[in-house]
């Protein structure tokens, strides 16, 4: 900690600064009603967005924490933080006459011994808003194995988000709990693995002036991974605190930021995996005219183990009109890893004895084009060096059942297109095909190919669909491509039911559908479920 010393001392200063040197620039006269032109494309997304609900299947593997995220289809900018409350798009319309607030409540019931029930109140409009939202899902028995032998998934979450102002500061606070338990399938000496996660922010935000803000935020939370048996496994828990201070300046058509952040992570279990992380980074956001934006970004990053960083982004985007889009952007980027992400998405791994953060040069580039009325195309290819990504060994310790993890230089490319076909105005369809052509982490697939159809009756009142996906080298098994099917009827306006068939070739196929081999998924199922909305 005393080599941190000087950095944070610097980091101070600067922010003590900040205000001073920045007001300063606004001594000047300056036209009235300045604000930063934002460019929105308004261009639906090419991935499939049903909601509905089931045991994760086999996906990509997201990104973690990523210092300078490629923007998406909807947001071509650089922009203040958001601290909106969304109202839910619910499918399943709401009572004109109390626009403010909003209930759901969905529940459920199928096979295998599958409960699934889901709370959400939203109050927005004006403050204070805020929302709480509560689900819990359950399955037993994964294919035709009797229930209790460990073929089992659960999940409960809560959530909540406040919004509220004191005085001229607007304050946000967010809470999260998650509590996810898999059976082991008999593999090792234990009967289940439980994550659970506990997550707070408190963020605040201040406009000095119309063209300076600052904004502050605490993020903080607690992971832990127990493996459930007679008697336990050893608990390993992480304690995670990030808190980052953030000054922008809006100019006309100019953006401009300031962010120094800290962030501790403790593992008390194993203090190797124990680390502080300091750095600092800006950022600037330029549009010209109404079809181009450039931005860009430099930071400086420290920790133990990977030193000192100059992590930085050029992008480049290009709008033109609504009918297409290209942005392009690249750099050298850091992707910071915890504990709590190896819980979440390598569903059957032990964290291993050390954890780096991974860095290295990235390229990005995108692009949507609206051919027609009919049809829109996207296509999107990524590049990434990194040091360290995260894969899983082949084999799973024999005591556990779980896949140690281990990190390695990769180099990886990805390559993601896209076709949205709209047949009828009530009809259309979508397809896709994803890969990873270079090096990509065990049991994640190497590619995807994706084709569905979905029907909605013109006012919402009955609709239909059949999602197909298929997965290639997620192990040695070659398997049949996965086919749910779902339909849904709303009787009145604020009631709606819903009948869901989930992989509906694993029958036929004959065998187990596994991911993270020997352990097998959920397999065929049906679910019934009936959605009220108030």
């Amino acid at each position: 900690m005393k080599r941190l010393l000087p950095y944070s001392a610097v980091l101070m200063g600067l922010l003590l600064l900040l205000p001073r040197l920045l007001t300063a620039q606004q001594m000047e006269p300056e036209e009235p009603e300045i604000v930063l032109p934002r460019v929105v494309l308004e261009i639906e997304d090419l991935s499939v967005e049903t909601v509905r609900t089931g045991l994760p299947k086999s996906e990509e593997l997201p990104s973690p924490w990523r210092e300078h995220p490629l923007p998406e289809p909807g947001e071509l900018r650089i922009t203040e933080a958001s601290f909106a409350v969304q109202a839910p798009d619910d499918g399943a319309g709401k009572p004109s006459g109390r626009k403010d607030f909003v209930a759901e409540a969905i529940v459920g019931t199928g096979t295998p011994n599958h409960f699934f029930s889901r709370i959400s109140l939203y109050k927005y409009g004006g403050l204070p808003e805020g929302s709480l939202f509560f689900q819990h899902e359950m399955f037993d028995g994964f294919s035709e194995n009797p229930p209790g032998s460990g073929y089992n998934y659960r999940d409960d979450t809560l959530k909540g988000t406040v919004r509220f102002g004191i005085g001229d500061v607007e304050m946000r606070t967010t809470g999260s709990f998650s509590d996810t338990e898999r059976g082991l399938q008999g593999q090792g000496n234990y009967y289940s693995k439980l994550n659970r996660k506990v997550k707070g922010t408190v963020a605040a935000r201040y406009e000095i002036s119309e063209q300076f803000h600052l904004s502050g935020e605490l993020d903080g939370w607690g992971a832990s991974q127990l493996l459930v048996g007679t008697p336990s496994g050893e608990r390993t828990s992480e304690l995670v605190l990030s808190p980052q201070v953030k000054g922008e300046l809006l100019l006309e058509n100019v953006y401009l930021a300031l962010t120094p952040r800290v962030s501790y992570r403790n593992v008390a279990s194993n203090p190797a995996l124990s680390v502080t992380r300091v750095g600092v980074k800006g950022d600037i956001g330029i549009t010209i005219g109404e079809k181009y934006r450039l931005d860009g970004g430099i930071g400086w990053f420290y920790s133990d183990p990977t030193y000192h960083l100059l992590p930085f982004h050029l992008a480049f985007t290009l709008t033109q009109s609504e009918l297409f889009t290209l942005q392009l952007k690249g750099g050298y980027e850091i992707d910071e890893y915890d504990l709590a992400y190896i819980f979440e998405q390598y569903r059957y791994s032990a964290v291993g004895q050390a954890l780096c953060d991974s860095h290295g040069w990235f390229f990005d580039a995108g692009s949507r084009f609206t051919l027609s009325e009919r049809w829109t195309l996207s296509a999107d290819v990524s590049f990434k060096d990194q040091s360290g990504m995260i894969t899983a060994e082949g084999t799973p310790d024999p005591v556990t059942g779980l896949f140690p993890t281990r990190q390695k230089k990769a180099l990886r490319l990805g390559v993601d297109v896209g076709a949205r076909w709209t047949i009828t105005s009530s009809i259309s369809a979508r397809f896709g095909i994803k890969s990873e052509i270079l090096d990509n982490p065990e049991f994640f697939p190497r590619h995807k190919i994706s084709a569905d159809i979905e029907h909605s009756e013109r006012s919402g009142r009955y609709g239909a669909g059949l999602l197909s996906s298929l997965f290639i080298g997620e192990n040695e098994w070659v398997q049949s491509p996965v086919i749910d099917l779902y339909g849904f009827y709303r009787p009145i306006d604020y009631v709606r039911f819903s009948l869901e068939l989930s992989d509906l070739l694993l029958p036929i196929a004959g065998i187990p559908r596994y991911s993270w081999y020997p352990y097998i998924e959920r397999g065929f199922g049906v679910t019934l479920k009936a959605q009220i909305n108030f």
